[in-house]
């Protein structure tokens, strides 16, 4: 009976298992279906691309950080070079046309001078002569007050137009009369000479300026913001400043001649 039980022993040690495909397939089916799946996680490859450029970048500015700000630097530097430049033409542009208006203003001067010898002829007067002396004084005083900033008949020096009436060939025996008129505004624009004579003519001394019996020879001017009426006489004016000949003729009695 032992050695019964012992060959059954042996027999069964030497045996070798059994393979059974179907039950091992159905087996590991089984145990698939039964595991827990984890899900992929899919990235289009355009949008991989995009992030991997992201990360490059932040990568190489975070190394070139300081280089990245000198550059940005240097080019704001040379937008503001550049907007200076601009600025600086525009304005040498503007200065230009300024130049010429006043350049081509004696020709409107001499145009308004003939509007004088309307109202002068409405008034039983003679006309004036046109001086080209008493026209390079006129624009050299309307040059003056512009570029200097000042508006009177006197000059910040206290000279007044006779005495710089020699350095145009005028007779230092002669005297000058002389009406001024100044026009600005925000855009720069030059004054205009027939407007000045409306002016002139609706104030007693300045009227009564433009509308004597005679002078010599007489002449209006611009430059740009002011113009400046000069007429030429033998007679004597007195220096005075605007405030002075305004106080003047409210108070004086109708003068020889006056209109």
């Amino acid at each position: 009976m032992e050695s019964n039980k012992e060959n059954y022993a042996l027999n069964l040690l030497l045996s070798k298992p059994t393979y059974n495909s179907q039950s091992y397939r159905e087996s590991r089916s089984h145990y698939t279906k039964s595991s827990v799946r984890i899900p992929r996680i899919r990235i289009p490859w355009k949008n991989l691309i995009l992030l991997l450029i992201l990360v490059i970048s932040v990568f190489w500015y975070s190394q070139n950080k300081d280089q990245v700000t000198s550059f940005q630097n240097s080019l704001n530097l040379k937008i503001q070079q550049w907007q200076q430049a601009q600025a600086i033409e525009a304005q040498k542009q503007t200065e230009k046309a300024l130049l010429a208006e006043s350049i081509n203003s004696k020709t409107q001067s001499q145009n308004a001078f003939n509007y004088v010898n309307q109202l002068r002829g409405q008034n039983g007067l003679q006309p004036l002569t046109w001086d080209e002396k008493a026209y390079e004084l006129a624009v050299f005083r309307s040059k003056d007050m512009h570029e200097r900033s000042y508006f009177d008949h006197v000059t910040p020096e206290g000279k007044c137009a006779e005495h710089y009436a020699g350095q145009f060939g005028i007779n230092y025996g002669n005297s000058i009369a002389e009406n001024i008129y100044g026009y600005e505004d925000s855009y720069g624009r030059s004054a205009q000479a027939n407007d000045a004579i409306d002016s002139w003519m609706d104030s007693r001394g300045h009227r009564y300026a433009l509308l004597r019996p005679s002078y010599l020879g007489a002449a209006i001017g611009c430059y740009r913001s002011k113009c400046t009426f000069v007429g030429i006489s033998t007679e004597n004016f007195v220096c005075a400043t605007g405030a002075e000949g305004l106080a003047y003729w409210n108070t004086v009695p109708k003068q020889p001649g006056e209109k």
